[in-house]
C-alpha cells in the first residue's frame, strides 16, 4: 500500500501527443513534494514516457481495456483499490459524463482536467482547465454545487524541471540569434520538417537552429535531411528530458499549440504557434489575444512565407519580443502544479476510502 496515493488515468499515443501524461506527471510531482505517492494507469507503448514515469517514482501499468470504455473504469477503479488511492485523476477526451460518474460514485476524491467544455456534464471534487479561453461560465450548468472550478493558466500544470528557474531572467538581444522548434512528442504529421524547409530562405543573419524530435517521432529521418540543406547551423535533440535549458538558450521558438504553450510563456520565449487540432486553435487565439504567443492558425492552412515573415519580425523587432516576453511570464508564474495538489490535500478524501 502506498503512503497516500494518487492514481492518474492518462493516454499518450503519435495520435494524440504527449501532452496530457506530461502535465499529469507535472501533478504527481509535486503531490510526491508534498509526502504523497503517484502511480499512473495508461495505454503508453513509447519506452521512453514509461521510462520517465518511473525514473520520477510515478507507478506506470499498462490499460488491458477500449480507451473511455467501462471496462476501463472498471479496471481504474481496481487499481485505485490495489494502492489505496483515495484521489483519482481523469485526463483525456474519451473520459466522458459516464465515465466520470462511475469514477465519482466509488466515492474517492476526483479531478478532471479538461480543454474544451465539450461534455454535457462533469463529475468530481474539482474541474481544471488551465487554458486562457478556460470560462466558468461554460461549466456552471454542467457540474454540481460542490464542485470546484479551476480555470486559467495560473493552474497550469508545469513539471519540476521548470521550478527552479522562477527567477530566471533572460537576455534580450537586439537581433534574435537562436530559433528553437518543437511540435509535440510524436509530430504525426511532420510539421517539424515543415518548419524547418520554410526556413531555408529566411532573412535573419546567423540564426542557430535548435529542433527538437519527440520521443514518438517517427520521421526523424526526413527532419535531419532538411536540417542538413539548411545553410544555418542545425542542431537536433531527441527526446529532450530538460526542456527548460534547451528554452533558455533560445530567443524565440516555433512551437505546437499545446501545454508546451505555457512552458514557454513561462521560460520568457517569444513564440509562433501552430495548431493541430481544434482545441489546440482555441488555446493559441486566446494566447495571441493576450500577447503572449503569434498565432499561425491550423497546421494543415501553415503558410510558409506567413511564418517566416513572422519569425524575422519577431527576430528583428526588440520591443514586440520584450512585450510576449513580459506578458508571459505575468501569465504563467510556474506554482500551477502546486497550487492544485494543495487543493487537493486540504480536501479530506482520506476517511478509509482506500479501503
Amino acid at each position: 500500500m502506498l503512503d497516500n496515493p494518487l492514481l492518474i488515468r492518462a493516454d499518450a499515443s503519435k495520435e494524440i501527443g504527449t501532452g496530457h501524461v506530461m502535465r499529469c506527471l507535472a501533478l504527481a510531482q509535486s503531490w510526491k513534494k508534498r509526502g504523497g505517492d503517484a502511480a499512473m494507469v495508461h495505454a503508453v507503448r513509447n519506452r521512453s514516457i514509461k521510462q520517465r514515469l518511473n525514473s520520477e517514482g510515478v507507478g506506470s501499468r499498462s490499460i488491458d481495456a477500449k480507451r473511455g470504455s467501462d471496462k476501463d473504469a472498471q479496471h481504474t477503479l481496481q487499481q485505485a483499490r490495489r494502492i489505496g488511492a483515495d484521489w483519482i485523476v481523469l485526463d483525456g477526451y474519451v473520459f466522458d459524463e459516464g465515465y466520470q460518474q462511475q469514477i465519482a460514485e466509488s466515492e474517492r476524491g476526483l479531478l478532471v482536467v479538461d480543454d474544451e467544455a465539450n461534455h454535457n456534464r462533469y463529475s468530481g471534487d474539482f474541474l481544471l482547465n488551465q487554458n486562457l479561453h478556460a470560462n466558468e461560465e461554460d461549466y456552471s450548468s454542467r457540474v454540481s454545487a460542490a464542485t470546484k472550478l479551476l480555470t486559467g493558466p495560473q493552474y497550469a500544470l508545469l513539471r519540476k524541471e521548470f521550478w527552479t528557474w522562477k527567477d530566471w531572467e533572460r537576455d534580450i538581444p537586439d537581433v534574435a540569434k537562436s530559433l528553437l522548434v518543437m511540435i509535440g512528442g510524436s509530430d504525426p504529421d511532420n510539421i517539424t520538417s515543415e518548419v524547418l524547409s520554410s526556413l531555408a530562405e529566411l532573412d535573419v543573419p546567423n540564426m542557430e537552429i535548435y529542433a527538437v524530435i519527440g520521443g514518438s517521432n517517427s520521421h526523424e529521418a526526413s527532419i535531419r535531411e532538411v536540417a542538413e540543406s539548411l545553410r544555418f547551423d542545425v542542431h537536433l535533440f531527441e527526446d529532450v528530458q530538460n526542456i527548460p535549458e534547451l528554452m533558455a538558450r533560445a530567443d524565440l521558438a516555433v512551437s505546437a499549440g499545446g501545454s508546451t504553450i505555457w512552458e514557454l510563456a513561462f521560460m520568457q520565449v517569444p513564440t509562433l504557434g501552430i495548431a493541430r487540432a481544434e482545441q489546440e486553435i482555441h488555446l493559441l487565439e486566446a494566447a495571441d489575444e493576450r500577447g503572449i504567443a503569434k498565432n499561425l492558425g491550423g497546421s494543415q492552412d501553415l503558410s510558409t512565407s506567413e511564418l517566416r515573415g513572422g519569425i524575422e519580425k519577431m527576430a528583428l523587432d526588440t520591443e514586440y519580443r520584450v512585450s510576449m516576453m513580459e506578458q508571459g511570464r505575468n501569465t504563467v508564474d510556474g506554482n500551477g502544479a502546486h497550487r492544485v495538489a494543495q487543493l487537493m490535500y486540504q480536501t479530506d478524501k482520506t476517511n478509509g476510502l482506500g479501503q
